[in-house]
């Protein structure tokens, strides 16, 4: 009997050596580069060396937005990529990340879940660490000048107006007369009002969303036209945000635009980390020649017309104007139940 548990408990030991984490599989994490410009990308990339191909089944990390606080994922492949095959697997998952704060950046040990038969077990990978630089501030150096003396004006306004304040005046009335004939006989002749009465303009969810839809039927990332497709994409946005938020967006960069929906109660936080992500892939795609892949621009335009939906306002006119109308009904209602 103790010859048969000790064989028992050598068979048990081997069984544990040949699918131990150690002898199965191991990880690794690097980055390709190792300095970057504030808001630059570079890529992040986990390896994993599996010792039993088809036995082995492996699970990358996945993150929503962020790794930490100031490592932020742009994209992330669905699939890992198989680097080498044979009797050693070697699975290859890369993700773009960037950074917005400078200084030296550290990236955490990021888990890697192994399952074989029903054992699952998780490998932590080492970590890697970049550095954050800001953009270079040139100094233009220019020299001094002496101040200018005042001009000598030989006529103050008064003067001047004194003396040509009437020619001015009987040139201005002339040119206004001839201006308005000249305007009269030419709208006349083309058929149209002297004045044009402009129509009220569509409340600007309308508009955002009729837009959206052309956008959507143009199928420009389709058509490999991926940089417009983000310029019209966040000119929409934009243009939606002034008129509904009183904002001013088109001379304000991405990280501006976050910083102002952030101070209106009215945007929900989902709806703002939204936002950011959408500006931040186009962003990458405008400037950065980033190609995003079809799950993102795809999840661009959703998030953009779910951003419009849910913080379209209502005109109040429009339901003052139905209360009324319901209220008109009832009193005829109620004056033909009393005749």
């Amino acid at each position: 009997m103790k010859k048969l548990a000790k064989y028992i408990l050598i068979i048990l030991g081997l069984i544990a050596a040949e699918y131990s984490p150690a002898q199965v599989a191991s990880v690794s994490m690097s980055v390709d580069k190792d300095t970057i410009v504030v808001g630059d990308t570079l890529s992040l990339t986990l390896k994993v060396h599996n010792n039993l191909p088809g036995k082995l089944k492996v699970v990358f990390p996945f993150f929503k937005d962020t790794i930490t606080s100031n490592i932020h994922v742009l994209a992330q492949d669905s699939v890992p990529d198989t680097v080498s095959s044979g009797k050693k697997l070697v699975l290859a998952q890369k993700y773009v990340i960037s950074a917005y704060d400078s200084g030296n950046v550290t990236v955490p040990p990021l888990p890697v879940i192994f399952n074989i038969d029903t054992v699952t077990d998780t490998i932590f990978t080492g970590t890697a660490s970049f550095f954050v630089k800001l953009f270079p501030t040139d100094t233009l150096k220019v020299p001094l000048k002496d101040v200018k003396k005042p001009l000598n004006t030989p006529l103050t306004l008064k003067e001047f107006l004194d003396t040509y304040g009437l020619y001015l005046l009987i040139g201005l009335l002339l040119a206004i007369i001839i201006y308005v004939l000249v305007r009269y006989f030419t709208r006349r002749k083309q058929g149209k009002a002297f004045i044009d009465i402009k129509k009220p303009l569509d409340p600007p969810h309308i508009v955002a969303f009729r837009r959206l839809e052309a956008l959507r039927e143009k199928k420009l990332w389709q058509k490999e036209m991926v940089k417009e497709y983000y310029i019209e994409l966040t000119d929409i946005l934009r243009e939606y945000m002034d008129r509904r938020f009183g904002m001013s967006t088109m001379e304000s960069t991405s990280s501006e635009i976050i910083d102002s929906l952030r101070e209106r109660k009215e945007v929900s936080e989902d709806l703002i980390r939204d936002m950011e992500k959408v500006f931040g892939i186009a962003d990458l795609a405008k400037f950065a020649k980033y190609k995003p892949l079809p799950d993102e621009n795809d999840f661009a335009w959703k998030k953009a017309y779910e951003f419009v939906e849910k913080t379209k306002s209502v005109e109040k006119a429009e339901s003052n104007g139905e209360e009324e109308n319901g209220n008109e009904s009832k009193n005829d209602n109620d004056n033909v139940s009393n005749d």
